[in-house]
């Protein structure tokens, strides 16, 4: 079954800049739904990097295999 996009210039916009197939799908779908600005306000905040402790983001970048900005 083919899924059909309800905003089809929203996401012709979204595959240019390298969104995938399904990524761009859901989004231009749910921008279709309600405002693009309600789609886009949707998600958690995170606090800032400077209210967090050495350990914490020495273990935070383990986690994402970052290797540090040392060289």
């Amino acid at each position: 079954m083919k899924s059909q996009i309800k905003d089809g210039k929203t996401y012709r916009k979204l595959r240019k800049h390298g969104a995938s197939k399904e990524n761009a799908a859901r989004i231009a779908n749910a921008a279709a739904g309600s405002s693009r600005k309600q789609v886009a306000s949707k998600g958690g905040h995170g606090g800032t990097y400077d209210d967090w402790s050495k350990s914490d983001l020495l273990k935070r970048a383990k986690e994402i295999g970052s290797r540090g900005g040392r060289r």
